[in-house]
Formats: structure tokens, sequence, C-alpha cells
């Protein structure tokens, strides 16, 4: 009997083929699997994220420093990055981004939005620097932090710089900690990949992924530092501590490799060539009339409690929360006792961004809770480190649940509790009492910004016959043809904020006193600041 092999070779190709799929198959539904029970938390976060700095965005009128980021943005970009740059104390890089924004719109949600956006984005980033420093899970809990951190909330619900600061911070550390905890990344010669491609050199797979990595690190590292330094000027701490850290890695670890000094300096060097431009203003604004002068200096008392702000929760019913989670930051440092890099690349900045605010200080007050939110970001990579010291992952996830509703409970504090300056309402009761033949002062210590959330209310359904001065002087330099000014108009409307801080004397009031009868005076007060507005009228016009 004759049997036909190719029959045979047929349906073995066929058996083998199909088996071969069905492994395949099998090994992507495990693969799906495992991908959808890593990633789908961190997406979940990112979400939820997203929620809470899109939640009741527009509730509260902007305050006095979202004002002013409104004003700037209707400067033309001439002005934004000429004259009125040396009158602020911030670059004008997020001044410039917002004016672009305002193609959708000019209400307090639009103008927050973008905020809101950048702050969402910070979540994947600093997995993408928990990941680094500690693996997956550790970069979910540290996303799941930042996601829930009211302090990180109310930035993304500000229109101000503080949320792209923040987010340029992460991403440099993160690529600052991508080169130093692969030293081959460190000592690889930086644009390493693009000299390859640009001279057609053919890589191996390994040489081609490891060559990207390291080119990629470098990227974010010089691109996250261009951003911050032009998001905030206190992002020179960043730069000196960004330093500071590869220094002590240079001479420990790296043994004074000279490729990772010429990398080093390449990588610093284009950020500061970019800043180049901002570094006359910064002179300028250091050696005269400070613009930021109502910063006092950091006692003991403001310390702690911007310290507080920042890493615990207020109030004295929070001790036993800020106990527990000081012990888990502890274990953090005490799970990484045996890993240098990550205890440098944290604690660093932790600790050493406070210390240099303070020190700085000593010549110009700058330690204000806002300019250090960055360094919550390294706090929660730490406070995820200490919940993973516990290798059963139900106590990890009761731990983490502990923490992320403690930080719920202060989001929810916020939302409830925190107001900013209500310029809305300040300028609702004077356009109710606006008749022809008055005027309006508004008193600021800057050219720029002091009264322009007054202005963002007041301009909504602005009066044309109603004349408005905005009065930028030192109240003890207050020149004699104000008063002269004001005699050329029945009433007079004067608008303040943070007056007793302005003009401790009382120079002002007392000049406008008097020369003119004081009618009303109606007073404000916020979590942000404190607003007046007073009426006067000429002592030789009857009442109206």
């Amino acid at each position: 009997m004759r049997v036909d092999s190719s029959g045979l070779d047929s349906n073995f190709a066929y058996t083998r083929i199909k088996s071969l799929m069905n492994q395949l198959l099998l090994k992507a539904r495990r693969l799906n699997k495992s991908w959808m029970s890593m990633y789908l938390p961190l997406a979940a976060i990112i979400i939820f994220g997203a929620f809470l700095r899109f939640y009741n965005l527009g509730a509260e009128p902007l305050w006095t420093d979202e004002g002013a980021t409104w004003g700037f943005t209707h400067l033309p970009l001439s002005q934004l990055w000429g004259a009125a740059a040396a009158g602020e104390t911030n670059p004008p890089l997020y001044y410039t981004l917002q004016k672009f924004w305002l193609i959708f719109g000019q209400s307090e949600a639009a103008l927050r939005s973008l905020s809101a956006i950048i702050g969402t984005l910070t979540i994947p980033l600093i997995y993408g620097l928990g990941q680094t420093l500690g693996g997956h899970w550790l970069g979910v809990i540290a996303a799941a932090l930042l996601a829930t951190s009211d302090i990180n909330i109310q930035y993304s619900q500000e229109a101000r710089a503080y949320a792209l600061f923040t987010a340029a911070a992460t991403l440099t550390i993160w690529g600052l900690a991508s080169l130093l905890k692969t030293p081959a990344k460190a000592i690889a010669p930086i644009g390493s990949m693009f000299s390859h491609r640009l001279f057609r050199i053919t890589l191996s797979n390994h040489n081609h992924r490891s060559n990207l990595t390291s080119d990629l690190a470098w990227f974010a590292y010089i691109f996250g530092m261009s951003i911050a330094l032009y998001s905030h000027n206190t992002a020179v701490l960043l730069y000196i501590l960004t330093n500071i850290i590869a220094f002590v890695w240079w001479i420990t670890t790296g043994r004074f490799n000279k490729q990772f000094f010429w990398n080093w300096l390449i990588a610093n060097l284009v950020p500061l060539l970019f800043y180049a431009w901002w570094l006359p203003i910064i002179a300028k604004q250091s050696t005269g009339a400070s613009t930021i002068a109502w910063i006092p200096f950091p006692t003991i008392e403001i310390i702690i409690k911007s310290l507080n702000s920042l890493y615990g929760h207020s109030g004295r019913r929070y001790f036993s929360v800020n106990l527990f989670t000081g012990l888990v930051f502890i274990l953090g440092i005490w799970k990484w006792r045996v890993k240098p890099i990550n205890i440098l690349l944290t604690l660093t900045f932790i600790i050493g961004a406070p210390l240099l605010g303070v020190l700085v200080s000593f010549y110009q007050p700058i330690f204000i809770t806002k300019i250090f939110v960055w360094t919550t970001i390294l706090f929660f990579i730490l406070i995820a480190a200490g919940t993973l010291v516990f290798e059963r992952k139900p106590l990890v996830l009761i731990l983490v649940s502990i923490l992320i509703v403690f930080q719920l409970i202060d989001t929810q504090n916020y939302y409830n509790y925190f107001r900013k300056e209500p310029w809305d309402q300040v300028a609702a009761n004077i356009k109710t009492q606006l008749k022809p033949g008055d005027v309006i002062l508004a008193f600021g210590t800057r050219a720029y910004g002091d009264i322009d959330a007054f202005l963002y209310y007041f301009n909504k359904s602005p009066i044309s016959e109603v004349p408005y001065h905005r009065l930028s002087l030192n109240p003890s330099e207050l020149p004699a043809q104000l008063i002269q000014y004001t005699q050329k108009f029945d009433r007079v409307f004067l608008v303040t904020r943070q007056l007793q801080d302005k003009d401790k004397k009382g120079i002002l009031l007392s000049e406008m006193r008097q020369n003119m009868l004081e009618l009303n005076h109606q007073h404000f007060t916020s979590n942000l600041g404190k607003l007046d507005w007073f009426l006067f009228k000429q002592f030789n016009q009857p009442p109206k």
C-alpha cells in the first residue's frame, strides 16, 4: 500500500501552524491582561486627577495674581518680552502661553484651564520618575498621591505659572534620575543617536535603544530645565541643586569620568543660553526697588507653617495624621538605605530647596510656600517608597488608601473653605453707586498686576463716562498733584488691596480724609488677601 507523503507533510504543517497561532493568541491574551492590570490603575488615577483639577474650576473669582496674568495676556508680545518684563518678577513664558490660550475664552474657568491641563500632565510625569527610581508600582502610588494632593490641585486651579514650574521640574528630575541610575547613559556622548543617524552609522538593536534612551534623558533634562527657568525666577534653586547632585554623583559613582563632565557642561549651558536674555533683568530687579518687598523674612513660625502646607495637614487635630505620614516618609528613607542615588535625588530637593530659600532670604526675602510646590513631587516619591516596605499587597493597599483618604479630606476642605479675593463683589458694589462726575483710583505698588483683577470685572460692563486712574506709587512719595487731580471730580472711589501692609503709616487715607469727606467704606476678607474700597466727596459738594 502506497502512502502519499505530501499529504502527511501538509497536514503536519497545518497542525503546526495552528498550534503556533493558538500559542500566540494565548500569549497575546495574557499580555493584554497583564498590561490592563498594570496600566489601568494609572489611567484611572490620571482621569481622577484631571477631574479633581477641573472640578469647580470657575467657581471662585480671579484673585489679584490671576488678574495680573489676565492683564499681561493683553499686552503685545514685544512689550510682554520687553518693557513689561522688567516690572514683573516672573519670566514671561507662562503669560505668553496664556495669551495664546485666550482662544478658548476669558472666563475664570477658561483662564485656569491651562494650569489644570498642565497639572494633569504632571501625574504621568511623576509616574515616570517613580518608575525610574523604584519600579512600576512605586510610580503608580506616587501618581495617586499627586493626583489627590490638595496643594497641587490648588495651584492647578490657578492662572499662574506654578503648575508649569512643577511639571517642568518633574521632567528635569526624571531626566536626571534616568541618567544617574544608569551610568552607561550618563557617560554616553550626548546626542549619540542623532550623530549616528546623521552619519548613517549602523548600530545593533541594543546600542540603538541605549543611545536613544540616553538622548531622551538628556533632552528631558535640558528641555525641562529651560522651561522651569522661564516659568519662575526661583527655578534657579532647582538649577543649583541639580548641579550639586550631579557633582556628588560624578566624584562618587562617576569617578571623575571626563565624558560625563562634558555632557553635563553642555546640558547646563544650553538652558543658560536660552535664559541669558532674562539674566540682566533679574540683576536689574535685585539691585533696584524690589517688586517683592511684601514678602517677610522667614521666621521659624513661617517656615514651619510653609513646610506643613507642603508636606503635612493643617490643624491641631491632624497631629496624628502628620505623625503617620512622617513615619511612612521615614520608612521610605529606610527602604532606600542601600540606594544612595535615590536618597540623594529626593532628600537634596526636599531639604535643599527650603534651605536655599532661607539663605537667599538674608539678601532678598523669597520664602513663600508656593515657590516650593514642585518639591512635593520628591516627597510623594519617598512616601510611595515607604508604603512598599511591606511586601504583602493587601497591607500596601490599605496603607496607600489611608494616605489618599487623608489627602481627599484636605482636598474637600479646599473646595469647601478656600476663598479667593472677591474682586467681582468690589466691582459690582462700585458699579451700583457710580454717577457722572466720579473717578476711580486704584492703589498699588507696582506698574503691572496689582488691580487688574478689579479691571477684569469692572470692564465686563464698562461705564465709559467714568474716568479711571491707576495709582502705582509709594504712599510716602504721594505727590501733591494727586489731590489737585481729585479736585476735578465730585466724588472719588479708592480701591485698595492689603492697604495696611502697603501703607503702614496710613499716609494715603490721611491725605484723602484731610481733603475730602469719606462717605462709605467696604471691607472684604479672603484666604489670599484683604480688599477695601472707599468713597470720598469734595467738602464743597452737597450730598447727592
